[in-house]
């Protein structure tokens, strides 16, 4: 790879959106003012988190149990990559809707950081309310969760308060060995889950808190960086992404500056051109020449 520099004319080619490929369904990179309403472009809108791709999946951030207030402008801290949002597992969530519907063959990421694990209680991490749930656990395992029929699988490590973790969940079709889950970049459990995962109701998406009545399992601490995928990730590209994002300055190295010295060349058209115009001037060299002594010749 090169980088190119030291041209300010050079077009501008930014392209967020482009970014990620047509699996990706959803980035969140929970960045955002989340007391801030935007159209997720700049400008006036209803939404304060915003989806990375092009499939605009937006959402919004709420401090109550009905949405009826905006989570706080300090709930935006500093995370693992950027910013991430600080979550009080009492009150704070968000709300996607139920227009994204992910059940099989997908791949769940999140950036995680528990504040408090507390007895009793599965902190949320993001679910289809009574579809689906990726949970931890107050043993610090991490459970993916269904219903209809119920099913819950746990990791077989235990993470630990007041440290990131990058926690990968894919799902693929069938009953056998078709579900994983992955910890910082490394396969850490195997297990069969019916697939696909998906009640009869269209269920909201929301992160940090499951629907229902009375609410629980509020999540407690910070989450940065929430993908969702509609393809099964390999273990390579999550252990590539987890390398790149745990620490980019090790992930990847650069070389020393080149400098360009020695003498441009031709493409085949330039050459054959080239050619042709040194041809044409060697003819009018030797035919001059010969007109020249010939004209000696008759003097």
């Amino acid at each position: 790879m090169y980088m190119y520099y030291g041209n300010p004319g050079a077009a501008d080619q930014w392209n967020v959106s482009g970014t990620w490929d047509n699996n990706f369904k959803a980035v969140w990179h929970l960045a955002e003012d989340p007391a801030v309403s935007t159209d997720c472009d700049g400008g006036a809108g209803t939404k304060e988190i915003c989806d990375s791709t092009s499939n605009s999946y937006d959402g919004d951030s709420c401090q109550s149990w009905n949405c009826s207030a905006m989570m706080d402008s300090g709930d935006q801290v500093p995370g693992q990559i950027g910013g991430s949002l600080d979550f009080d597992g009492i009150n704070d969530w968000i709300e996607f809707g139920t227009s994204l519907v992910i059940d099989v063959n997908f791949t769940i990421e999140a950036w995680i950081n528990v504040r408090e694990l507390t007895g009793g209680s599965w902190d949320s991490i993001i679910g289809h309310a009574w579809d689906w749930h990726l949970q931890i656990r107050d043993t610090g395992n991490l459970i993916f969760r269904r219903w209809g029929p119920y099913q819950g699988r746990s990791s077989t490590t235990a993470l630990s308060t007041d440290r990131w973790y990058h926690v990968v969940v894919t799902l693929t079709p069938g009953t056998t060995d078709n579900l994983k889950i992955y910890i910082d970049g490394a396969l850490d459990t195997l297990a069969s889950m019916q697939a696909p995962v998906k009640n009869s109701a269209p269920w909201a998406l929301r992160i940090a808190k499951v629907q229902g009545a009375p609410d629980i399992d509020w999540y407690d601490g910070f989450i940065d960086e929430v993908r969702m995928s509609d393809t099964v990730r390999s273990a390579d590209w999550i252990e590539t992404s987890y390398n790149n994002q745990n620490s980019p300055s090790s992930f990847l190295s650069f070389g020393v500056q080149q400098v360009f010295t020695t003498a441009p060349t031709m493409d085949v058209w330039g050459m054959i051109i080239f050619m042709v115009f040194a041809g044409l001037c060697s003819v009018y060299y030797l035919s001059r020449q010969a007109r020249i002594r010939r004209t000696k010749t008759i003097s």
